[in-house]
């Protein structure tokens, strides 16, 4: 899996930003925002007494797509985020380039309402990723059952590859009788199957 840096978003007075960052941690980038709508003093102390809940879940559930993600890609770079209907860009260009989008989250809706907004699509997100999730396990399992039918061994492999119709001997006094073998054990069975029951069987 691909290794990806790692972002820390720091808040601070827009007239200290200068002095305040030390910028031999890392680069620094501006991270736009628009003008949001606070509300009352009190709704923004509750609000904030519930962010930390919110993030650890928001927390998980994004580590939980990036799991699922890297998983159904076997390990490879993660897929692009779509921005738009058809446009996608890479997820580290989106956390850098990000723009607000005010179609999904408008402006006009106070911080409680948008918050709940961004949660509840969050848990649709999560959602999704579960149901197909284990859409993916089932195919994969699926797979593998085909593959244990191709290459497996004789108990579970298909064996249309190995007995042929000239195989079977159709006859009214005699019949045809499969046995599967482990080669350590051939010479042995060979020289005992005669007497693995009361009747007397021929090989062809």
């Amino acid at each position: 899996m691909d290794t990806f840096k790692a972002y820390t978003l720091v808040c601070v007075p827009e007239a200290e930003r200068e002095p305040k960052i030390d910028r031999s941690m890392g680069a620094v980038r501006g991270l736009p925002l628009p003008q949001l709508r606070v509300g009352t003093l009190d709704s923004l102390l509750t609000l904030s007494d519930e962010l930390s809940r919110l993030d650890t879940t928001c927390s998980g559930i994004m580590s939980k797509i990036a799991r699922s993600a890297s998983d159904l890609r076997g390990g490879r770079s993660l897929p692009g985020v779509e921005t738009n209907p058809g446009e996608t860009v890479e997820p580290e260009a989106y956390v850098v380039d990000f723009k607000w989008s005010d179609s999904l989250f408008p402006l006009r809706n106070k911080l409680p309402a948008m918050v709940q907004q961004i949660v509840k699509s969050m848990a649709e997100v999560d959602d999704s990723v579960r149901v197909e999730s284990a859409e993916a396990s089932n195919v994969k399992n699926e797979l593998a059952k085909l593959q244990r039918s191709e290459t497996g061994s004789l108990q579970s492999r298909s064996l249309h590859d190995v007995v042929k119709s000239e195989d079977v001997v159709t006859s009214e006094y005699l019949k045809t009788i499969f046995v599967f073998c482990p080669p350590h054990q051939k010479r042995q069975f060979l020289s005992t199957y005669e007497t693995l029951c009361t009747q007397d069987f021929r090989t062809r």
